[in-house]
């Protein structure tokens, strides 16, 4: 009895959680196999200014590229430089038209100045050069990037904040409803066991929608679990404090950020983020990856990530620097990761499946598909099910018999016989 009533629960919630929350999940799914495959498609429809023909000469310093695009956009800033170590990578940078950027800055900050703020993405340009000649190479702008679009669809619904809350609760309702589908699908008797694994493709088309729905679910549903969990890492930030409180590691989940000294005379050339590069550069050897990220604010330091090859914890060296005296402010390396790190370091490869190479990728965008077919084949159980009930209860009308008219045989009239006479 209990077993049939924790059952009752977990279908109202299923039913109810689903009808209400069903085209985000169609939306927040479709983005999201395509996001999967990110890196592919820019390879392909950015092929342009992400690669170029190796030559056999040195490539250009970071302090010449500066100078490039300083010289070619006097009247934008430069925000990130991106520089790859693989011979046939250009160099991307990030530039701010400074005037739209700041007019648009209210008295709050963001939280983390290196994520991308949506307000101002018409004043962002993106430009390659060849790390060889320095030649120009675009620019384009970030609000005519279809798979920028696509990841802004994924986190934001395209509705800024609000966008934001409703992606919030939505991925805790999806929670719920792999929850509670689980409940619905495991089998309590021995006769429906076959049936939980199993579709029934030579049956009806509801059966064969059923089945779709509940069977696939159960297939999908690690893949499924996984994605809504690393999902729910990004959107609801508590949870990071919890998978550190959780490790004992509560002090590290918001880390101190340090700020530049902006002194009373301080000299007319700034420490150059280019120098930043070369002084750790050189010692942390290996890198494939190296993002400059310039001091926006005055206070702000000058940001130097160094990348290496990964496969599911991310690995990158950060040094923070002074943007005024040069001198070293902080800096973090992956060898030194906590548990809690590493789980922060490896939740986008696992959201994404990159963790586990190609095949992950395909299981990733697969499940992801699926998800939002939920909505659909969940709808259609509910409303079959909806009208076997209303077919029930309509009253069945009684045959109203009607009385049978018998018809009384007529006693055959007796003819007179005539007797003939002879």
């Amino acid at each position: 009895m209990a077993k049939s009533s924790f059952k009752s629960i977990a279908s109202v919630l299923h039913l109810w959680l689903g009808l209400a929350s069903g085209i985000v999940v169609i939306v927040v799914s479709i983005t999201g196999c395509i996001f999967v495959f990110e890196e592919e498609i820019r390879n392909v429809t950015q092929k342009e200014y992400r690669f170029v023909q190796p030559e056999l000469r040195s490539k250009i310093t970071p302090a010449t590229a500066i100078s490039i695009l300083t010289k070619q956009f006097p009247e934008k800033e430069i925000e990130q430089l991106r520089l790859f170590s693989q011979p046939d990578r250009t160099m991307i940078a990030r530039l701010v038209d400074p005037e739209k950027i700041h007019s648009k800055k209210t008295g709050k900050q963001k939280k983390n100045d290196l994520e991308d703020d949506e307000e101002n993405v018409k004043a962002r340009t993106i430009v390659s050069l060849n790390p060889y000649s320095g030649q120009i190479l675009g620019p384009w702008n970030m609000e005519s990037d279809f798979l920028h679009t696509v990841e802004e669809m994924h986190k934001t619904l395209l509705m800024g904040e609000v966008g934001k809350w409703i992606i919030k609760v939505n991925i805790v309702v999806f929670l719920t409803m792999l929850l509670s589908g689980l409940v619905l699908w495991f089998p309590l008797k021995k006769n429906q066991v076959k049936n939980a694994f199993k579709m029934k493709l030579d049956a009806k088309w509801q059966r064969i929608n059923y089945d779709f729905h509940n069977v696939l679910g159960f297939y999908f549903l690690i893949p499924l679990f996984l994605i809504t969990l690393t999902g729910i890492w990004w959107a609801v930030k508590p949870s990071q404090k919890l998978v550190y409180a959780v490790l004992g590691e509560g002090k590290k989940a918001e880390p101190k950020k340090v700020i530049s000294i902006r002194p009373a005379n301080f000299p007319a050339v700034k420490f150059s983020p280019a120098e930043a590069l070369e002084t750790v550069s050189a010692r942390n050897a290996g890198w494939n990856e190296a993002h400059i990220n310039f001091a926006k604010k005055p206070n702000d330091p000058i940001r130097i990530n160094l990348r290496y090859p990964y496969q599911i914890v991310r690995k990158q060296n950060v040094f923070e620097f002074d943007q005024y005296s040069g001198q070293l402010l902080k800096s973090e390396y992956y060898k030194d990761y906590t548990t809690a790190d590493k789980v922060k370091h490896a939740n986008r490869t696992l959201h994404t499946g990159q963790a586990f190479g190609l095949f992950g990728k395909i299981i990733m965008f697969l499940a992801s598909l699926f998800s939002a077919t939920l909505p659909v084949t969940g709808f259609l159980i509910w409303y079959q099910k909806k009208n076997k009930k209303n077919n029930k209860k309509q009253p069945i009308r009684e045959a109203v018999e009607f009385p049978v008219k018998t018809v009384q045989k007529r006693k055959p009239v007796m003819q007179p016989r005539v007797i003939q006479q002879i």
